[in-house]
């Protein structure tokens, strides 16, 4: 299904929609569906998913399941672009590597979902400014995982971690704004870059893997409050020019 620029395909409250084999919906225009359940009938040829394509793509999927999806090295719900909103859904029972990918600068509202056993990644930000809050990740590999661009921060608040392998919260790229890191999370680090007016501050009971280089440049801040544990692997450190600041 392919909903054109313009188009607006609305599926009806408690509406069950069955996809046969290697089939999907492809989303320019607009989709909307309330308390839907989208699945397959094929258990080998599996469907594959939404993809929202581009800045004219909108939509809002409330309380729906995503089930039976199969992209082994992909995601069940796609946004390139756009800012669809997805709340209360559940996405489940998929051998897709990645729950939701946001990426190309899409700005979606992602929140109150449940995203269940993805093998890679819940949630995957990749240069794009969602708000995403309130969601629930569980027995993924990383829970969130996020590249900053240079220009772009997204909002991620609230949401609850449980069982996830790799970490809680992956962090690459540039942090050019003020971020706080909250309690009881697990936070790995790869290539990342506080620079010019950017802050990270981490509160009480964090615990942050630097698994690459982390750098503070001048005007940067990270502020490590008391509590937090800080594990470096080997041959990776933190490199500040900026300021840094540390208690207990």
């Amino acid at each position: 299904i392919t909903i054109a620029t313009g188009g607006t395909l609305t599926i009806a409250p408690d509406a069950i929609v069955i996809f046969t084999g290697d089939s999907g919906i492809f989303v320019n225009g607009t989709l909307i569906a309330n308390d839907a359940i989208f699945s397959c009938s094929d258990d080998i040829l599996r469907w594959f998913g939404v993809v929202f394509s581009g800045e004219t793509s909108r939509g809002v999927l409330k309380n729906c399941i995503f089930d039976n999806i199969s992209k082994p090295y992909s995601s069940v719900i796609s946004i390139y672009g756009g800012a669809p909103t997805i709340t209360g859904c559940t996405i489940r029972n998929s051998s897709a590597a990645t729950g939701i990918v946001i990426s190309n600068g899409a700005s979606p509202v992602i929140s109150g979902n449940t995203i269940d056993s993805m093998s890679y990644q819940g949630i995957s930000i990749l240069h794009a400014s969602p708000r995403v809050s309130n969601n629930t990740l569980q027995n993924c590999g990383y829970g969130v995982y996020v590249a900053n661009d240079s220009n772009i921060d997204p909002v991620i608040t609230d949401n609850t971690y449980l069982g996830c392998s790799l970490g809680d919260l992956y962090i690459t790229g540039t942090i050019n704004s003020d971020i706080l890191w909250t309690n009881n999370k697990v936070y790995r680090i790869g290539l990342l870059s506080i620079k010019n007016g950017g802050s990270v501050s981490l509160s009480k009971g964090t615990t942050v893997n630097v698994s690459d280089e982390l750098t503070i440049f001048e005007g940067g801040a990270l502020i490590i409050n008391p509590g937090c544990t800080i594990l470096v692997n080997n041959n990776k450190g933190i490199d500040s020019m900026g300021t840094l600041i540390a208690t207990d």
